[in-house]
């Protein structure tokens, strides 16, 4: 039996043997991300409630056998499985994108994250879980929503962070400027789109959430490197990084763009615990690009 494919990662979409599966109603896609993610057979009361919270016991039941009899029918057979008591999905029937994502980031301990795992996973994230989908009549679900995209948000910028440091170390500078871009990126609230290392011939993902363009400076003022790296990620609101914490952050993960020679130099950090799995080399080194 061919399994069912759930991507998360970016606005919802389901697939089956490479082709789309569409459901009737926006609840069906919440329903079927809410089982994917959740490692328990939920109840249906808890269900009803979640996604119905202003119809009363018996009408909410009711849309809820309604909505799985259809989602069950729309993705085939043996995919979700119930009982009078609880709903729950098949195990080895689905791939989605944000449980991979997670387990690649959740090795069995002690071992941690190789470079590979940490380069996997951050190539799975497209964009923010369930990106641009919401239900207007059930805040339960949007609340649960957010904190598993915030979630979510934390693990990638974790790994963005190890992946900075471990080609710091490599002195593969592209590389280590790239994620630590996206980093900054993450924590400017700025949309965080996957992205494709230096020679590799697969597209980098991308997403429809642009920033505004930046602000044109003047001729008589020349911007220094780490200006040209603000001017950049423009597009900051309420809630962002000021410039001094960016400055302070970018040192942490071992990249460093300051200068007016447009200089990447690789810092090793001031302490062990910034380190995390990888360190970088005891002296700095400086390299120049074009």
């Amino acid at each position: 039996m061919s399994k069912l494919s759930l991507y998360f990662l970016g606005p919802p979409r389901i697939e089956r043997n490479g082709q789309p599966v569409e459901t009737d109603t926006r609840k069906a896609i919440a329903l079927l991300a809410y089982l994917a993610l959740t490692h328990q057979r939920p109840f249906r009361d808890h269900l009803a409630t979640l996604l119905w919270p202003e119809y009363d016991d018996s009408h909410a039941k009711a849309a809820l056998r309604r909505t799985l009899s259809t989602l069950k029918k729309a993705v085939g057979d043996g995919i979700i499985s119930s009982n009078r008591d609880t709903i729950w999905l098949e195990p080895n029937t689905i791939g989605c994108d944000a449980l991979q994502f997670q387990q690649l980031l959740s090795p069995a301990p002690p071992h941690p994250c190789t470079p590979a795992q940490l380069e996997t996973a951050v190539s799975l994230y497209h964009s923010d879980f369930l990106t641009g989908f919401t239900l207007r009549d059930s805040l339960p679900f949007d609340d649960w929503q957010q904190q598993q995209a915030e979630h979510l948000r934390r693990q990638l910028s974790h790994a963005l962070e190890q992946l900075a440091h471990h080609y710091g170390q490599q002195q593969q500078y592209d590389r280590a400027l790239s994620h630590a871009h996206r980093q900054a990126a993450l924590h400017n609230n700025l949309a965080p789109t996957s992205t494709t290392p230096p020679g590799s011939t697969k597209p980098p993902c991308t997403t429809s959430n642009k920033p505004p363009p930046s602000t044109p400076t003047s001729a008589s003022s020349a911007p220094t490197g780490s200006q040209k790296f603000r001017s950049s990620q423009s597009g900051r609101h309420p809630g962002s990084l000021s410039e001094k914490k960016m400055d302070a952050r970018m040192t942490r993960i071992g990249v460093d763009l300051r200068g007016s020679n447009k200089k990447i130099r690789i810092n090793p950090p001031k302490s062990a615990s910034s380190a995390h799995l990888f360190s970088l080399p005891q002296q700095p080194s400086t390299l120049l690009i074009s």
